[in-house]
């Protein structure tokens, strides 16, 4: 990459943010032309043009969304190294880097950020919604300050903290066959069309395992990248869904039903997971336990 700064780095990750050279320029706190000036010279040092630009909007070229990953990656970077050197001279971070498992942002996470940040105001939490693997991932490479997981084996990388256990349930749509039932097995599933999600999800991988160990065939009707959009498939009746406990839908409607999945049940322990070699800060700190009093709250009311 040629020599770019990071205030050029963060004016063209901004314009790609909100698609206006106008809005841009309020967010960055300059005029409409330095930021226009500025798009300029990183793409006459790149060489190529990063932005289409016309009188209605600004959108991104093929090269642009090649760009502007590695500039987002390249700032991000500054800024973990930039918490490690506070850490270092004793001076608490200002941000947070923290890897977490997409079902859990859902209600878990956002409870215990209300209570971090009622004690660290300051702290801005760069949250990062990741399947299992790239969560551990993430932990061993250094690019976050912790991960919530699935637990895995400890090794001499990665310790873990033990949080809570998350338990699966299936929910139907209201007047589903299944509505009425206390609990729902994995035989009762067979043949159901399901809302899923990707294989490569853990979630997944633990449904077909278990579908598979029982004799039970599941019609994966419609499978989505995110598990906290499953519920409104299952809304408009295109089929039932297994889903954590953790990410339980509001639904002040009724058009869904909630029912735990029994027996064999599926359940899974979170942990917070962290690398060995980093200690971990009074910010991060706060925020593990904030996350321990939120899933003990959810449990208490689940």
């Amino acid at each position: 990459m040629p020599d770019l700064s990071t205030r050029q780095l963060r004016t063209v990750v901004a314009v790609a943010r909100f698609e206006s050279f106008l809005a841009a320029s309020a967010e960055l706190r300059t005029s409409q032309s330095a930021v226009s000036r500025t798009v300029k010279l990183v793409e006459k040092a790149l060489g190529v043009s990063l932005f289409d630009r016309t009188t209605r909007r600004v959108s991104l070229t093929p090269a642009g969304r090649e760009f502007i990953p590695l500039a987002e990656r390249v700032l991000e970077e500054i800024g973990i190294g930039a918490d490690a050197l506070r850490k270092a001279a004793g001076r608490q971070p200002q941000r947070l880097y923290v890897a977490c498992l997409i079902s859990l942002t859902y209600d878990i996470v956002p409870a215990a950020l209300v209570a971090f940040h009622a004690q660290w105001p300051d702290v801005e939490v760069i949250l990062r919604q990741r399947l299992q693997n790239y969560i551990l991932d993430d932990v061993r490479q250094g690019a976050v300050d912790f991960g919530i997981a699935n637990l895995v084996p400890e090794n001499d990388q990665i310790a873990m903290i033990p949080m809570g256990e998350d338990q699966y349930h299936v929910i139907v749509p209201r007047g589903h066959h299944l509505a009425a039932r206390a609990s729902v097995t994995i035989a009762d599933l067979d043949g159901e069309r399901m809302v899923s999600v990707a294989p490569a999800s853990n979630v997944r991988r633990m449904l077909d395992r278990l579908a598979l160990d029982a004799g039970v065939t599941l019609h994966h009707a419609v499978t989505l990248d995110h598990i906290t959009l499953v519920d409104r498939f299952v809304r408009r009746g295109l089929g039932v869904a297994v889903v954590p406990a953790s990410m339980r839908p509001e639904d002040a409607a009724g058009a869904i039903v909630f029912v735990p999945l029994e027996p064999p049940s599926l359940r899974t322990d979170i942990v917070v997971c962290h690398s060995r070699e980093r200690a971990l800060s009074g910010a991060a700190i706060s925020f593990i336990d904030a996350l321990k009093a939120a899933f003990q709250a959810a449990g208490a009311n689940g």
